[in-house]
């Protein structure tokens, strides 16, 4: 029973590594699926409402972003790609949100813009002994008023409110992703935290602080290729289903199929994943 279990143990590595390029790969299919957003000459047509234009915006950011956090992947820098996740999985949300509520769309804007108003307002007061930093801010500042009345003078003023990212999350139906992939990371990864100094360290048994190879980080007990290519699926189904001339709906479902069923085959899914193989050997040798 003890060879077999080693053996287990060894065809668990080789599993999940399998299973890691497996999920890559997948990410890959949904660059290439997309890839008509790299093409030299793209360009939205006029057709296109504003609700297209920003989750067109949000795809062409998103493929960036993951192809970008699988370059850190693959060079074992899991800890600085997971902040490149986080965005994608914030654009994810966001993006089905307003899908689900377009008649929030320019409230949404709004609120935006106002932020940037404030932000650019405090910081012309603080550069009063900068004058042409000062003069260029305005000149952003008049940029973003104008905007702002030309918004309204088209649309009128905005109805609705806009909710924190959490609450968005919890009405797409992505509580749960968003707890781990988005709020976990800010405590760990992304944000000047006690929790980001920890995870540098391994405690020692006299008390001696460590410095690991590799910091932990909020996901680093998930597979964060798949978790990435699952982000990018999410804002690419929603791209896709405002956008059907894009064609991107039969190669999404057929991606998304074979997450799926990688994943419900996984033998993480088990609370001994290599009991369950060397199990599975005993089965085969009965029959």
């Amino acid at each position: 029973m003890s060879d077999l279990r080693a053996a287990a143990e060894a065809q668990l590595i080789r599993e999940f590594s399998a299973r890691r390029s497996f999920a890559r790969g997948c990410g890959a299919a949904l660059l290439e699926l997309s890839s008509i957003l790299e093409d030299s000459d793209a360009r939205l047509d006029r057709a296109v409402d504003p609700l297209g234009v920003v989750l067109v915006a949000w795809a062409v950011r998103g493929r960036r972003l993951l192809r970008a956090a699988y370059r850190l992947l693959d060079v074992g820098d899991a800890p600085e790609a997971v902040p490149l996740i986080r965005i994608l999985i914030e654009y994810a949300i966001v993006g089905r949100w307003l899908k689900m509520n377009p008649d929030r769309l320019h409230a949404w804007a709004m609120k935006d813009h106002g932020k940037r108003e404030h932000t650019l307002r405090e910081v012309i007061a603080e550069l009063g002994d900068v004058p042409d930093a000062q003069a260029a801010l305005q000149e952003q500042l008049n940029e973003l008023e104008k905007m702002r009345e030309r918004w309204r003078t088209e649309r009128g003023e905005p109805s609705g409110g806009v909710p924190k990212i959490e609450v968005m999350a919890s009405e797409i139906g992505a509580g749960f992703g968003y707890q781990l992939g988005y709020r976990t990371q800010s405590q760990s990864d992304v944000h000047a935290t006690p929790l980001s100094v920890d995870v540098v360290y391994g405690r020692l048994d006299d008390g001696t602080l460590r410095i690991l190879p590799v910091p932990g980080h909020a996901l680093g007990e998930y597979d964060q290729y798949e978790l990435a290519a699952l982000a990018l699926r999410d804002l690419l189904a929603t791209v896709a289903e405002h956008m059907p001339a894009l064609m991107w709906r039969s190669g999404i479902e057929g991606i998304t199929a074979a997450l799926i069923a990688a994943r419900d085959s996984d033998p993480r899914k088990h609370e001994d994943p290599a009991r369950a193989l060397h199990e599975e050997a005993e089965d085969t040798d009965e029959t």
